[in-house]
């Protein structure tokens, strides 16, 4: 009996050896760790892979064969990637599948880009062949799943994987996105609530652990540090607060890592210039000496510059808006742009324009500026001109007979004076004057 179990066990490290010979095919003894990169201003990340040598001890690294195994799956911030998951997908640098989806960390945790990954046989300490995250959408702001890589092509999540140091994870940061923001001007001064979306960080103490150190990454906690940008890219702690007419009406400035403004009390003849502002993660963990979560830092942007973006802040004044048209709806005068504090008051004008009457105004001619423009509008009738009469061309017409005359000719009269032969006055007895020459009577003799 004892033989027998002796020649078992002996068939079974052969018949194990075997397999071994067969599948492994060991090069060296190997360990991987952690790294990270930022994601490019282009949406892409790009990772070597991240050698450490042969370890010393019982533990002291794997038997790689220039095979390398990735994994990666959705899930939410905090939880591991783990490698028997259902919905977790796997690759391996000989299988000619080549890239994995590449998912955010959230409560729909939907895909959102590629891992491309290197394929065929990957030869150690090598940098020739990389990881490249490529997102859809360049401006995504938030945690992304990691990407899980192993040593060991067998069981690449096995017990000798971890405690051989064969397992690392490839960490795709994101940074902090400001974006635009109004700010009503309605006081003599005030603060910008400013508008952002957090980054992503690994929030620890210490090196994150090769196999489950994802559940410390997450959303930035810790305050941003808020600057003003001048027109020139420079970070600056305050800038004058100037109208479309140049007038220099107040200041911008930052205190307490918090941006406000204050007017001087001169007049605004204008809207209020646009300026622009910066929030920035600059805390640093440097625990393994090279690991400072800073894009600026040597090797953290191998893809390209990850840098903050600059928004702008729009000041919002209120703007009433004059104009005088005739009845027709033509403009007559140029319009009057009044610009104040909203909700503080204005009055416009009606004006008197040569050759028209004021009608009727629409709108409202006084009030109260607000954040939206408004217009009143001056409508004028214009002045009627009287006409002039026609003087008649004088002439002479004389009917008849007791003729008709032409309708619209002149007529003058002549008084006929009669002269009588004795004092009973008949008509018969008249004799009448000879001529008719500008009305006047020849002599008669009686």
């Amino acid at each position: 009996m004892k033989n027998l179990i002796k020649c078992s066990f002996i068939f079974m490290c052969f018949f194990s050896v075997c397999f071994i010979s067969k599948n492994v095919q060991a090069s060296e003894v190997m360990r991987i760790s952690n790294t990270y990169q930022y994601v490019s201003d282009k949406g892409e990340a790009k990772f070597y892979i991240p050698w450490r040598d042969k370890g010393t001890g019982i533990f002291s690294g794997v038997d790689y064969d220039g095979r390398l195994t990735f994994w990666t799956g959705p899930g939410k911030i905090g939880t591991t990637v783990n490698f028997s998951d259902e919905k977790t997908e796997v690759s391996r640098s000989d299988d000619g599948k080549n890239q994995l989806p590449a998912y955010s960390a959230s409560e729909n945790s939907t895909k959102i880009g590629e891992w491309i990954l290197p394929s065929g046989n990957i030869p150690a300490n090598s940098n020739e062949k990389f990881v490249t995250l490529e997102l859809d959408n360049p401006d995504f702001v938030g945690v992304i799943r990691p990407l899980k890589i192993s040593l060991d092509y067998s069981d690449p999540f096995g017990i000798l994987s971890q405690l051989e140091d064969g397992v690392g994870t490839l960490y795709a940061l994101t940074l902090t996105k400001t974006k635009s923001v109004s700010v009503p001007i309605d006081s003599d001064q005030g603060t910008v609530n400013i508008s952002v979306e957090r980054g992503s960080y690994i929030n620890s103490s210490s090196a994150p652990s090769s196999i489950d150190g994802e559940v410390n990454q997450g959303i930035i906690d810790s305050d941003l540090t808020i600057n003003l940008v001048d027109s020139q890219g420079k970070i600056v702690s305050n800038l004058p607060m100037k109208d479309t007419n140049d007038n220099e009406v107040g200041q911008w400035y930052v205190v307490d890592n918090q941006i406000s403004w204050e007017l001087n009390g001169k007049a605004i003849t204008g809207p209020i210039k646009t300026v622009h502002y910066r929030a920035i993660d600059d805390r640093s963990n440097s625990w393994s000496g090279w690991w400072s979560q800073q894009p600026s830092d040597t090797g953290n942007t191998i893809a390209g510059d990850a840098s903050y973006n600059v928004s702008s802040i729009e000041p919002q004044i209120g703007q009433v808006t004059a104009k005088y048209f005739d009845d027709n709806g033509n403009s007559i005068a140029e319009d009057e742009i009044l610009t104040g504090k909203i909700g503080y008051a204005y009055s416009s004008e009606q004006k008197s324009i040569t050759g028209y009457k004021f009608s009727h105004v629409i709108g409202n001619s006084s009030g109260k500026f607000t954040a939206d423009p408004q217009t009143v509008t001056y409508v004028y009738k214009k002045n009627s001109t009287p006409s002039t009469p026609t003087t008649p061309t004088p002439g002479y017409t004389y009917p008849k007979n007791n003729g008709s005359v032409k309708v619209g000719s002149v007529v003058y009269g002549t008084k006929h004076i009669y002269l009588y032969k004795n004092f009973t006055f008949k008509k018969m007895n008249a004799k009448l004057p000879t001529s008719r020459n500008h009305g006047l009577i020849d002599p008669c003799l009686l």
